[in-house]
């Protein structure tokens, strides 16, 4: 019965050592791989978070390709349409609609907001070819004057503008049109001016000129003085 005991005494003893050994065993590996694989954990992190960073940017450039074609696709849509318009009612495209009939006053009130409309989506959608199209709003521009100036000019009342519909950068674009046109008419009114005052100065001189060139003609009396002058020299001539 003591041999019993005693062995089993010896057995617990020896579970409780070889628990501590391995316990202790494992306490230490477990401190060695904290200590070594911490910086390995910091850096696989690190790019974990570069990686969907990376990822993220990715994404967003993709998205925003895909926006800048679907306009510019809907830029040219609208150019297709506008196009397709000034063939089929030229009346409007060269302003030579019946301003009495009220539907042809609001089908060219459609076509020029369509006109707008196109070219502002064109220079926002394709801005690399923005001084492609500029020129050729310039021209309609003038074509269409009468009526954009009196609704998109920076000088008209705001309660008779609609710039507010637009875009601020396509609106500079028509100031700056309007102003050019302002400044050519300007220089060619100074220039017409310059012109006539010339042209009058020299008709001027050359009326002076003739009336200074030519002699008093027959049968017309010579003034008091002259007549009695001459007269003395007469006489006093051999």
């Amino acid at each position: 019965m003591e041999f019993i005991h005693s062995v089993r005494n010896a057995f617990m003893t020896f579970v409780t050592n070889t628990a501590e050994f391995f316990a202790s065993i494992e306490n230490a590996v477990l401190e060695l791989l904290h200590k070594d694989i911490a910086p390995v954990v910091d850096i696989m992190n690190a790019c974990i978070f570069l990686l969907a960073l990376a990822a993220l940017c990715t994404t967003l450039f993709q998205f925003k390709i895909e926006k800048r074609r679907d306009r510019e696709n809907y830029a040219r849509e609208l150019y297709r349409d506008y196009l397709k318009m000034s063939l089929e009612n030229p009346e409007l495209s060269t302003v030579e609609y019946d301003e009495q009939d009220r539907k042809a006053c609001d089908r060219y009130d459609t076509y020029i907001t369509i006109m707008l409309v196109t070219f502002e989506e064109l220079m926002n959608a394709r801005r690399k070819e923005r001084r492609y199209w500029i020129p050729v709003l310039d021209g309609l521009v003038r074509t269409h004057e009468k009526y954009i100036k009196a609704i998109l000019h920076k000088n008209v009342p705001a309660e008779e503008s609609i710039r507010e519909a637009y875009t601020k950068k396509f609106l500079d674009v028509l100031d700056t049109i309007f102003d050019h046109i302002e400044a050519e008419r300007l220089i060619a009114a100074r220039t017409t001016a310059i012109k006539l005052h010339s042209e009058a100065t020299v008709a001027k001189e050359g009326s002076l000129t003739e009336t200074h060139g030519q002699g008093p003609s027959p049968g017309t009396p010579l003034p008091k003085g002259a007549e009695t002058q001459n007269s003395g020299r007469v006489g006093l001539m051999p």
